[in-house]
């Protein structure tokens, strides 16, 4: 016999449908709760687990250059495997890599207005050169017939 009643099963599930529907995090929460896991981890450890894991980390900062020059030589040697991967894994997640992006623009948008208002300040010049391009664009397709 299972532990729930098919009522408890039903509530749970309603439960978390609404919780699936409304949760949402912001970037920095994220951030904190991935150092919060890596902690947790690190001290389940025993003695022999913390000691590899420090001299992982010891030989990452000791080696980061070697090893980010290591990752780009394979990124370069197997660029269009990598492409097609991402492309194919795209394809199979469209829909929810777009609501991940709808959530973080709805859950960041002071932040991205912030980020984008700061970057036309920054680059005023580049900015205005752009929007003459393409606003002279968009009239000039408006006049041709289709």
């Amino acid at each position: 016999m299972g532990l729930f009643t098919p009522e408890e099963l039903e509530e749970l599930r309603r439960s978390d449908a609404e919780l699936d529907e409304t949760f949402c995090q912001t970037q920095e929460e994220i951030n904190e709760s991935r150092k919060r896991d890596k902690a947790a981890k690190l001290d389940r450890l025993d003695a022999k687990g913390k000691k590899i894991s420090e001299n992982q980390r010891a030989y990452y900062e000791a080696n980061r250059e070697k090893i980010a020059e290591n990752q780009r030589a394979y990124y370069e040697a197997n660029r269009e495997k990598i492409a097609e991967n991402q492309r194919a894994y795209y394809e199979a997640n469209r829909e929810k890599i777009a609501e991940n992006q709808r959530a973080y623009r709805e859950a960041n948008r002071e932040k991205i207005a912030e980020n984008q208002r700061a970057y036309r300040e920054a680059n005023r010049e580049k900015y205005n050169e752009y929007m003459r391009n393409y606003l002279k664009q968009r009239r000039t397709a408006k006049k041709m017939p289709v």
